[in-house]
């Protein structure tokens, strides 16, 4: 089940996903692939209100959109992606992230385009300042984890602000306790 819907998901534009609306004109959607207790969990933001988190385990919470908080934090999400629409540049990979990355799917009408990011810079773990800290040890060179892609040619306090600008929304759609 998992696996189909994360599939709808991704392929939500193609299929008649709605035209987003002028705060985010070029952002249909954002799909978030993410480790979660050994397997993986999924949050679908899409433009026509559309908020889900699911995991792969079975579990997740569908219909999350219809809650006018939920909704409006999903296009404040869906509006911060346009302001760093150009962070998103790479090639869509819609498989899930290796291990020690998060995957951001972000959907447009024009077509998909997905980025890798640290899981520790996402759950705010490894930011700027760490970053800097790193720089001034002798002999240090920033590397993502092993296995891990370096991200597009961004550097590292660019993708930090990005998921701290992303985390406001993101913390609203999730504390959000739907039954």
């Amino acid at each position: 089940m998992y696996d189909g819907l994360r599939s709808l998901a991704l392929r939500s534009v193609s299929d008649g996903l709605p035209t987003p609306p002028a705060e985010h004109p070029d952002v249909s959607g954002l799909v978030v692939d993410m480790t979660a207790s050994g397997g993986y969990a999924t949050l679908v933001a899409l433009t026509d209100d559309t908020t889900s988190m699911y995991t792969s385990g079975g579990g997740g919470t569908i219909g999350a959109g219809e809650r006018p908080q939920v909704a409006e934090a999903t296009h404040r999400l869906l509006a911060v992606v346009q302001a760093h629409l150009g962070t998103f540049a790479g090639p869509e990979d819609a498989g899930l992230p290796p291990e020690g990355a998060v995957r951001f799917h972000v959907l447009t009408p024009a077509g998909s385009h997905s980025v890798d990011v640290p899981d520790d810079c996402f759950w705010g773990r490894r930011g700027p300042r760490a970053d800097a800290r790193d720089r001034r040890r002798p002999g240090h060179r920033h590397r993502p984890p092993r296995g891990l892609p370096a991200v597009g040619v961004q550097a590292p306090s660019s993708v930090s602000s990005l998921v701290n600008e992303l985390s406001q929304p993101w913390r609203a759609m999730s504390s959000i306790s739907v039954v």
